[in-house]
């Protein structure tokens, strides 16, 4: 990631280097003010189980500042597929395909905006192009325009995106503006 799609992103619009670290979503260090996670929560909450859903993001949210937030982007249950992701795509590790009702109601005590996209999931283009940024760009491209025809016919989201705020923000005093 940190030579490839973050590098080409970084040189794009001359952005500083940004710092890239890997932790485990069950031990994390510090408070944040926000804590963003791509296709996390489907690995951590594996065969539907919306009860680790709601452990997995309360112990998360415990690592965040008062007021803090969770965006995450993970993916959405679309039915017409599901059969195809369980035997080809990562449901056949047991991953949780989010449904947006479900996911609203596992995390009661949390406000959740939630947006729901597209009827593709892109993860597998890179293997369309494995070497260059600009052919996965090409090849997105390609999706997308795949994408918008096939969301006329399936309404579902393949992803979800939510902003998470615990509706009881935890006990940690406010931090100066700076």
């Amino acid at each position: 990631m940190r030579n490839g799609r973050l590098l080409a992103v970084s040189e794009k619009y001359a952005l500083p280097p940004v710092p890239l670290v890997e932790i485990d979503a069950r031990d994390i260090p510090g408070e944040y003010d926000l804590i963003v996670m791509k296709s996390v929560l489907g690995g951590l909450c594996r065969d539907d189980d919306y009860g680790a859903l709601a452990a997995a993001v309360g112990g998360i949210a415990g690592h965040l500042t008062r007021g803090g937030s969770i965006i995450t982007l993970d993916n959405g249950h679309v039915g017409a597929v599901d059969r195809l992701r369980k035997r080809f795509g990562a449901g056949r590790n047991r991953w949780t395909y989010f449904r947006p009702e479900a996911f609203v109601a596992a995390l009661a005590g949390y406000e959740v905006r939630m947006a729901a996209f597209g009827c593709l999931n892109f993860g597998s283009a890179r293997l369309l192009a494995r070497s260059e940024p600009t052919g996965l760009e090409v090849v997105n491209d390609a999706l997308h325009v795949l994408d918008r025809l096939l969301c006329r016919v399936l309404p579902q989201g393949a992803v979800l995106s939510s902003l998470l705020k615990p509706r009881h923000p935890a006990s940690a005093p406010e931090r100066p503006a700076r």
